[in-house]
């Protein structure tokens, strides 16, 4: 689960979440995965990964998972809610979604 009390601490399970899930897969996905795919996908799990790649990290892993398994690949997410509530009650939701209209105001 996603929680903390500040963004920096949220940001923190993220990461060791995103590195966890990696590292599932990774003896499946390795050999079909490029050197920059390889690349790319250790730094996941090293918890290496740049914020602008972590964003679209499950992305990620989900089309590295089509491309193996020549399958469409569903993502579910479950308690999708807990870090935007926890953000709420904590007081950073503008820094967890800074460009939302709906989290700017007030």
């Amino acid at each position: 689960m996603i929680t903390g009390t500040s963004y920096h601490v949220m940001l923190d399970s993220f990461k060791d979440m995103v590195s966890s899930l990696y590292k599932s897969w990774k003896g499946y996905l390795w050999d079909s995965l490029g050197p920059e795919d390889q690349n790319d996908f250790q730094s996941f799990v090293e918890e290496k990964a740049s914020d602008a790649k972590l964003s679209a990290s499950l992305k990620r892993l989900s089309s590295f998972l089509a491309k193996k398994s020549g399958r469409k690949v569903i993502v579910l997410i479950d308690e999708y809610e807990v870090p935007n509530n926890c953000a709420s009650e904590y007081g950073f939701l503008k820094e967890v979604h800074p460009l939302h209209p709906d989290y700017t105001q007030g």
